[in-house]
């Protein structure tokens, strides 16, 4: 991690955020050589730190500086929404779009440091934007869009600075199939592809409207499963879709969906993230271990807790690919990074040793009486079973 990073954001909760030039490994350093005593200066912090580090024989920039974002008064147009961060998008202009928890979501700019954010939901006057930004995905114009968690899918112009807002309505079948949105991602095309709990929708911008997606037991090239993880587009334009109910890729003119699953060599048909390294392959991040999948010849190589995973299961939308290759996956037992590339097969085909022989459940002892063993299993070239 320390090789793509050289700055942190650490939300230390009750609104404050600490900007910290430095990579993962300076934090610590920093952190453990804290004083235990009432908060000092920002010069004073880091004049005493680095005294401290140059005594302990570390390295440091001495151009770095810590500081500090608090969290600005209640009256501050600068004030950040929440807390509770859940979802991250970086922005074509180097921007970051935040999503909280209860908190709706925030536009950072890492020069100024400052927040921008929409303080109502424009067409529900009255309503804060206290809603979940569960997933976040920036358009090709620039918009950035919001799966509120039991509130629909939001809308952000960033040239208007306005929401606009859409939900599902019970009996209305030309709105949002479920409010309850667990991923985002954008097409080729300009759509916005929507995964919930119930199913999976595409929307058209230009038209407004939604194309629904659910499983279907009399169709089989219908969504394997309504609850949608992940959705990923590839280098090629492929949509990949992940469910409960296995890997699924959208047919082209969206007719319907090729399934993955278990039956085709994948560890588990719950597919929590979604990535694709350099090489057009496949990594998926699933309930059971990671999945190195091959689309072009449809080949699965799974890699497990003996690989040196830190957990077998991961979780749901926590993956990322770094600029070096660097894939990043995230599990309840921390990370594991590797770059594909990296790894190799073992070309190794160890001997195969017979050690011991039984016929019908009953051991074959040599010379022993109705044994068909003459010597020893492992001096033996041939036997004859029984007629």
């Amino acid at each position: 991690m320390d090789k793509i990073v050289d700055h942190l954001f650490v939300f230390r909760g009750e609104g404050e955020i600490e900007d910290f030039p430095g990579n993962y490994s300076d934090f610590r350093a920093y952190e453990d050589s804290a004083e235990p005593k009432a908060l000092q200066s920002v010069s004073t912090e880091k004049s005493n730190w680095k005294e401290k580090q140059t005594k302990a024989g570390l390295t440091f920039n001495e151009q770095k500086e810590f500081q500090k974002i608090e969290r600005p008064k209640p009256t501050s147009p600068n004030k950040h929404a929440g807390d509770f961060l859940i979802a991250l998008e970086l922005l074509r202009d180097g921007q970051i779009a935040l999503g909280y928890h209860r908190g709706g979501f925030d536009i950072f700019n890492p020069i100024t440091r400052t927040f921008t954010h929409p303080v109502m939901l424009n067409d529900q006057p009255g309503e804060t934007n206290e809603f979940s930004g569960n997933a976040l995905v920036e358009d090709l114009q620039g918009n950035i869009w919001i799966g509120a968690w039991g509130k629909g899918l939001a809308q952000f112009n960033r040239k208007t600075q306005t929401l606009k807002y859409w939900s599902h309505e019970n009996g209305r079948e030309t709105t949002l199939i479920d409010n309850f949105i667990n991923a985002l991602e954008k097409d080729n095309l300009g759509n916005i592809w929507i995964g919930t709990n119930a199913g999976l929708d595409v929307f058209n911008p230009s038209t407004g409207k939604f194309r629904h997606y659910v499983h279907d037991p009399t169709n089989p090239s219908s969504l394997a499963h309504n609850q949608v993880m992940n959705i990923f587009a590839d280098q090629n334009g492929n949509m990949w879709i992940g469910t409960a109910g296995g890997l699924e890729l959208a047919l082209p003119d969206r007719i319907g969906f090729m399934h993955y699953n278990e039956k085709h060599g994948l560890p588990s048909d719950l597919i929590m993230s979604i990535r694709e390294d350099q090489h057009h392959r496949l990594w998926l991040g699933t309930s059971n271990g990671i999945c190195n999948f091959e689309p072009t010849f449809r080949k699965a190589r799974n890699f497990d807790l003996s690989d040196g995973l830190p957990s077998l299961e991961f979780n749901w939308n926590s993956a990322l690919v770094a600029q070096d290759g660097t894939m990043y996956f995230g599990t309840p037992e921390g990370f594991c990074l590797f770059n594909p590339d990296s790894l190799r097969n073992n070309p190794y085909v160890p001997p195969v040793y017979f050690t011991r022989l039984s016929l019908f459940n009953h051991p074959q002892l040599p010379g022993a009486p109705g044994s068909i063993l003459k010597s020893s299993i492992t001096e033996t070239d041939s036997i004859q079973p029984p007629s």
